[in-house]
């Protein structure tokens, strides 16, 4: 407990010859484990851990997905979960999206972030994302409206790294939601978008 995010990501990394070697479901087993022990650090290095080995990640089905974000209760949680395992499960079609559309109406405002954050891989070259207006845009207006502040700073970054490869249907996005998206964002928005439309 108290180790930093870099530390665990570090030893993650030393760990990763014998993660390769480890049985995929074990790896998930393990990792449900670490989650259910509600302690936010063990959580961490469960998703860490999961999207290291090829093996678990093509292992994990969506019951154990959704068993690994049982709990989530903070920022820092879901934007691992949601980037290294729910928005590349998506990305690669192993989870449908009808899956991230529902967390869309959850009362929990942690899953309604999950899935916007889940929307960052698909266009995070660095996550291997090519883009994809469509399912982002789709989310996006879904929960354009979200009153919960964790899940408007979602907003602004999924629509912040969709405009990388789609300015100008981002502006006309924000444009035609004027009203539903708040100011705030807006601005955040736009000014990641200014010098991208010519």
């Amino acid at each position: 407990m108290g180790i930093r995010a870099p530390i665990l990501r570090q030893y993650v990394k030393v760990e990763h010859p014998r993660l390769l070697l480890a049985d995929g479901e074990d790896v998930v087993v393990l990792g449900k484990a670490l989650v259910d022990s509600q302690i936010f650090e063990a959580r961490q290095f469960a998703y860490l851990m999961i999207n290291e080995n090829a093996h678990a990640m093509q292992a994990l089905t969506e019951n154990d997905l959704i068993q690994l974000g049982q709990g989530m209760d903070n920022w820092a949680s879901v934007d691992t979960y949601s980037t290294l395992l729910s928005g590349k499960c998506w990305q690669n079609g192993k989870i449908p999206g009808e899956t991230i559309q529902n967390w869309t109406e959850s009362d929990n405002p942690w899953w309604r972030r999950a899935a916007l954050v889940s929307t960052i891989p698909l266009n995070l070259k660095s996550r291997g994302g090519k883009g994809d207006l469509t399912r982002t845009l789709d989310i996006c207006n879904r929960l354009k409206g979200d009153p919960d502040r964790m899940v408007r700073k979602a907003l602004s970054w999924a629509l912040r790294e969709l405009s990388k490869r789609y300015p100008i249907e981002v502006n006309d996005f924000l444009e035609a939601n004027r009203q539903a998206i708040p100011t705030n964002i807006r601005h955040e928005v736009l000014q990641k978008l200014s010098g991208s439309i010519h």
